[in-house]
């Protein structure tokens, strides 16, 4: 018997050696499929299919491959760029073996705020520091922080005499900012008011006492600034020793004479002058 026809049997007579084959019913043998192969023709989503080949013949058969349907494989995610600044955005990936996508959180690409152009918020003061904003280049936050070195610094324009020169002495001016309260005094260069004098204790000689130019005495601190000179008087005095000519007491013979000779000399030269 073969797998699809009957076998035969044969009986030999019992009295002679005559043989008589007859078909035996229902004896073919049927296939014998026992190793089934896959035909790789599974795809992501249906079963494939797999053969065996008869035991005993040539013959084929094939069935469902119950099961080995591959299913989808992802493994090239792409992001599709839509993170924002706080929420991750998503990433997708196309099958391997065919045209389905599939899309998932991009975990971790939340790409966070862009802050690049700060911009003054002009707040600064003198002392302090101002701030600075910017717009993120995402969204619409904003970020503030301080504006490091952006302290203005007193501005002392308008400075006004403190009405403290001396005679000798400059006097200071002081300026009040022009932002805030703080004050600046300075030297007042070239405001010393200089000596206002009168002439003290002149009078005019005599002919029996001297004279005196008088004093330079400023009229602001009291100082001296020049002192007088002493006027020669107008009378007769021996210009050798400064006496009166008559008023004068003197003893020894050549202390007279030149007393005398002297007198004469200088009442002369009066007499010339006039």
């Amino acid at each position: 018997a073969t797998c699809t026809e009957n076998g035969h049997k044969t009986a030999k007579c019992d009295r002679c050696d005559v043989t008589d084959t007859v078909e035996i019913p229902d004896s073919a043998l049927g296939h014998s499929f026992t190793s089934y192969v896959s035909n790789n023709d599974a795809t992501c989503l249906a079963d494939g299919t797999k053969t065996a080949k008869c035991d005993r013949c040539d013959a084929t058969d094939t069935v469902d491959d119950i099961d080995s349907a591959l299913g989808h494989s992802f493994t090239n995610y792409v992001s599709d760029g839509n993170a924002t600044c706080l929420a991750a955005g998503t990433k997708t990936a196309v099958c391997d073996r065919c045209d389905a996508t599939d899309t998932v959180d991009d975990i971790g690409s939340a790409m966070g705020h862009s802050f690049t152009k700060y911009v003054s918020d002009n707040n600064a003061t003198c002392l302090a520091d101002g701030t600075k904003t910017a717009k993120c280049d995402r969204c619409d936050a904003t970020d503030t922080v301080d504006d490091i070195g952006s302290a203005l610094g007193h501005s002392f324009t308008n400075y006004v005499s403190d009405g403290n020169a001396t005679c000798t002495g400059n006097g200071t001016k002081t300026a009040k900012c022009d932002r805030c309260d703080a004050t600046d005094t300075v030297e007042d260069e070239n405001s010393a008011l200089g000596h206002k004098t009168v002439i003290v204790g002149a009078k005019e000689p005599t002919d029996y006492e001297n004279g005196y130019t008088g004093d330079e005495v400023c009229t602001v601190c009291g100082q001296t600034i020049h002192q007088g000179k002493v006027i020669s008087l107008t009378g007769d005095v021996c210009p050798w020793c400064g006496e009166v000519h008559n008023d004068r007491t003197f003893t020894g013979f050549w202390t007279e004479f030149f007393h005398d000779f002297f007198y004469i000399i200088h009442r002369l030269m009066l007499w010339w002058k006039d």
